[in-house]
């Protein structure tokens, strides 16, 4: 029992964390596996053309490696791999705030500037909060 107590005190003293890995590998998932919504979507034309390097499926590969890269650093307490990936990932969400920011000034209607930023937002938690167990 104090065992079990332990694992999930754990968790939830990283739970910004887990939720930030998470919703990062998920969006990944999501680039990979429909690689042409870069393309198909009009909020998207702006984030293609910057991009285009990457394509979706490149994209979603970034965002499952460095979400990957953090849940193991949360979950093995790795601090540095999880401070490493924690800004990567930091870094890749706010470039589509400003990407998804750009579209929406150029007059495409989506919220994903929003949903971005909130994302990227609550990823600062996991600075804040959590600096005695980062």
């Amino acid at each position: 029992m104090k065992k079990l107590s332990r694992i999930w005190s754990f968790i939830t003293e990283r739970w910004s964390s887990y939720i930030f890995s998470i919703t990062s590998i998920g969006y990944g998932l999501l680039l990979y596996f429909n690689p042409s919504l870069l393309t198909q979507n009009d909020a998207y034309e702006f984030m293609n053309r910057a991009l285009s390097f990457l394509g979706g499926a490149g994209l979603g590969i970034i965002f499952i490696f460095l979400g990957i890269g953090m849940l193991g650093g949360t979950t093995f307490n790795m601090r540095l791999l999880r401070i490493g990936t924690l800004f990567l990932l930091l870094s890749v969400w706010l470039m589509l705030v400003l990407v998804f920011g750009i579209q929406f000034i150029q007059g495409t209607v989506n919220a994903g500037w929003l949903f971005t930023l909130s994302i990227a937002m609550n990823s600062l938690n996991v600075v804040f909060a959590g600096r005695n167990k980062m």
